[in-house]
Parts: structure tokens; C-alpha cells; sequence
């Protein structure tokens, strides 16, 4: 009778382990399944997908990314630029990811100034203050880059 309860115990033991193998064969399939959805454009079960996989492996560059692109997409433009930094915290280098997130910043300063031009009288010096440096750093950061960051409210020109 001991010896079925051993052996039991061991099949028990032996299924519940995953070989380093299997796992890395589990996330490279979760990677590349979240890569499918991403490219599809279902952000909501991509963001989710790339969150479990940095949860597995912890912190990446690439699914950090990809998850501030489909929050910028979604118009959360916040978590957006915190997914960038993440990214940054990481590799201060990249430049995929210092690129978004101006484009995301600049977007954001964007809709604000818009969004001020529409309430506040063009007398008003905070108006005035305001329109100085939008036309200080946003029209310049668009002849830049070839397109008009104002023209982009609903879509972000993100690098992939």
C-alpha cells in the first residue's frame, strides 16, 4: 500500500513540473499569439496577453511597446506614455520607444491647445501664452516630421 501511495506520489510530482522546454515553448506561443492579435488590431486581448507574458518573464522592451501602441490607438494617451517609460526604464536607448512617446506627447499638447482654442476668448493672455508655445514646439516637431500632429487626433503614427 505504501509503495502505490510513493508512486502516486511521484506521477503527481513528475506532471505538475514543467520542463524549462515546455515553458519556453508556452511563451513563445503566448508571444506569438499576442503578435497575431496586436497585428489584427484586438488590443484589449493583446495588452492582456503581453501583460501575462511580462508577468512570466518579466520586464521586455518589445511587449511593453506594443501595449503602449494599443493604449495610444484606444486614445489612453496616460497609459500610453507610462507603457513608453517602462519601456525606457529599461533600455534608455531605444529609440522606438522615445519616438512614441513624443508623438503621444505632442498628440496630447495637441488636443489641449485645440481644446483651449475652443473655450478661452483669443484676448486672453493664457490663450495668447498657450498658442506661443504650441507654435514653438508643435509646428516645428511637424514640418519635421512631414505631418501635421494637429491633423492626428485619431491616429498615431507610432513606430512598431
Amino acid at each position: 500500500m505504501a509503495r502505490f501511495i510513493i508512486v502516486g506520489f511521484l506521477v503527481v510530482m513528475l506532471t505538475a513540473c514543467v520542463s524549462p522546454v515546455d515553458r519556453a515553448r508556452k511563451l513563445i506561443a503566448l508571444q506569438q499569439e499576442a503578435d497575431v492579435l496586436y497585428l489584427k488590431g484586438d488590443c484589449s486581448t493583446a495588452i492582456k496577453m503581453y501583460r501575462k507574458l511580462i508577468d512570466d518573464v518579466g520586464e521586455q522592451r518589445e511587449p511593453w511597446l506594443r501595449i503602449g501602441n494599443c493604449l495610444a490607438r484606444n486614445g489612453d494617451i496616460n497609459g500610453a506614455v507610462d507603457a513608453y517609460r517602462n519601456v525606457l526604464s529599461e533600455d534608455p536607448g531605444y529609440g522606438k520607444a522615445w519616438n512614441n512617446l513624443a508623438l503621444v506627447q505632442a498628440q496630447a499638447l495637441a488636443r489641449t491647445v485645440l481644446d483651449m482654442q475652443k473655450q478661452l476668448d483669443p484676448n486672453d493672455p493664457a490663450y495668447r501664452n498657450m498658442k506661443g508655445l504650441f507654435d514653438q514646439l508643435v509646428v516645428p516637431f511637424s514640418e519635421l516630421v512631414g505631418e501635421s500632429v494637429i491633423q492626428q487626433q485619431s491616429e498615431i503614427s507610432i513606430n512598431e
